[in-house]
């Protein structure tokens, strides 16, 4: 499986936004992403989706894992971190053990190191956005990023402390291998909702995907781009923005988050930047919506294999 850097960097006025993938094309089930979608639907919508995006196999929906890296304003952020290393995932195979270090190369191939990243959000507590928040050194999980400051949702995390300590793994163990390492260094803030991180970008809570779930707003210039977490996992709801995954703690409340941001995008020009499918501006077409589509050169990436 080959994990591609997308070398198609967007600007939102005076930020840059670059997506940094560690997974790329990992086949989840249908019955687990779209509970109540048919196999027939998946077909009737195939040819809708970008040059690589289509599953060999009507029951599985293929989805990349990652973050994206935020320039500008003097400030250099990472928006989630993907699978991460070495963590034990029993649940999901894909993820289990990894050995890759491809996040890593791509943030460097990006123009980037671990060094430089001041900022490190999650937009919400499971295992596939907190994954390269620590690394195992010595045996004990340390923060990956030396100089960041980690900022995670203050209400889901404070749902796992309030819990008898020995029920305090989260989402597949994340938390205690992914977020508590980050207090016990001293390194990990909870967020309110709706707070600004800087001048142009915003920490705003869109629950529903999870009681936490948080986007990154950042506009400058008149441009407006939304990093957006799990909001949306896969290019079919753009068509069918009430299809919403197993996942999903509160399914009526993500699904109508989920449309409002969309409408919000298809109305302003703005750009989503979704955790699961590739960045696009939002198109609406009548009552549902599509990815506008771009230039595939500019999109072209730089293989790597994990």
């Amino acid at each position: 499986m080959n994990t591609p850097h997308t070398s198609g960097q967007i600007s939102i006025g005076e930020f840059t936004i670059d997506r940094i993938l560690d997974m790329v094309g990992v086949p989840f089930s249908l019955n687990d992403m779209l509970p109540g979608v048919t196999e027939e639907d998946v077909c009737e919508l195939s040819g809708s989706l970008a040059p690589g995006r289509e599953s060999v196999q009507p029951s599985e929906l293929l989805l990349d894992f990652g973050g994206y890296l935020v320039r500008g304003a003097g400030l250099t952020m990472l928006v989630d971190a993907g699978i991460g290393i070495g963590k034990r995932r029993l649940e999901r195979p894909a993820w289990n053990k990894r050995t890759s270090t491809a996040f890593i190369e791509n943030l460097e191939s990006a123009g980037s190191s671990v060094e430089d990243i001041e900022v490190v959000v999650s937009t919400h507590l499971h295992a596939d956005h907190l994954g390269w928040n620590t690394v195992l050194v010595d045996g004990e999980w340390v923060p990956t990023f030396p100089r960041a400051r980690y900022l995670l949702p203050g209400s889901e995390v404070q749902e796992v402390m309030a819990r008898p300590e020995d029920d305090r793994a989260g989402h597949y163990g994340s938390f205690a291998d992914s977020v508590a390492p980050l207090f016990t260094a001293g390194v990990g803030h909870r967020i309110a909702s709706d707070t600004e991180l800087v001048p142009g970008i915003t920490m705003i809570a869109m629950p529903g995907h999870t009681s936490g779930t948080s986007v990154v707003k950042i506009e400058s210039n008149g441009q407006i781009g939304v990093i957006c977490g799990d909001i949306i996992h896969h290019e079919f709801q753009l068509v069918h923005p009430e299809w919403t995954p197993r996942f999903c703690a509160d399914g009526d409340r993500a699904r109508a988050v989920r449309r409002q941001l969309l409408e919000d995008l298809a109305d302003t020009g703005g750009y989503l930047f979704p955790a699961h499918f590739p960045p696009s501006q939002v198109d609406r077409l009548g009552p549902v919506f599509a990815q506008r589509r771009h230039d595939p050169a500019r999109d072209a990436g730089l293989n790597r294999t994990p």
